[in-house]
């Protein structure tokens, strides 16, 4: 159970300026990286950036609201794509590991999830099996978080894939990680 009922909002940019907010007021954006498709199913090099937008989904940041607090601007919080794509791939595996045997899962796939990144390394390869797919319709649902088996055909070949929706609820993407 929550016991505060004000929390402080970083307002500021490089120096912060501080000010309590009822929770009920505390603006809440939700924001997820939009990923291009993973090398391993599209024409995308190998370990090359895989960012490209951003989608957003507004949950209850209204005007008046921040107007109320002095509030004129938000900064958009850091993404660390690598951390993110880490979790994807984690996520994809444990649901995939329940139906099929992990041993037969990529290598790389695997390193990936259990690799030390340390921040500041430049690192591009979490882009190889988890990324988003061009023109991927996603249906409204009410289901917060979605998780789907299947096949990703390329090049004639066909892998082994887990669609992995995250706030499905709220239109944000679906992310592909492909496991062979």
């Amino acid at each position: 159970m929550i016991e505060n009922t004000n929390f402080p909002a970083d307002i500021g940019r490089e120096e912060s300026d501080r000010v309590f907010i009822p929770i009920i007021h505390y603006p809440t954006v939700l924001v997820l990286p939009m990923l291009f498709p993973a090398s391993v199913y599209s024409s995308r090099s190998s370990d090359t950036d895989g960012l490209y937008r951003l989608r957003m989904h507004n949950i209850n940041a209204s005007k008046r609201n921040l107007e109320q607090y002095e509030i004129g601007t938000l900064s958009t919080q850091a993404i660390d794509t690598v951390r993110f794509c880490q979790m994807i791939a984690k996520i994809g595996v444990t649901y995939a590991a329940s139906k099929f045997d992990p041993r037969t899962f990529s290598p790389d796939l695997m390193q990936l999830i259990t690799a030390d990144m340390p921040n500041g390394t430049a690192q591009a390869s979490h882009y190889n099996r988890v990324g988003c797919i061009w023109d991927s319709q996603d249906s409204a649902t009410s289901d917060l978080h979605q998780l789907e088996l299947g096949t990703i055909d390329w090049l004639g070949q066909s892998m082994l894939a887990v669609k992995v929706r995250l706030f499905a609820c709220y239109e944000m993407p679906s992310y592909f990680v492909a496991l062979n």
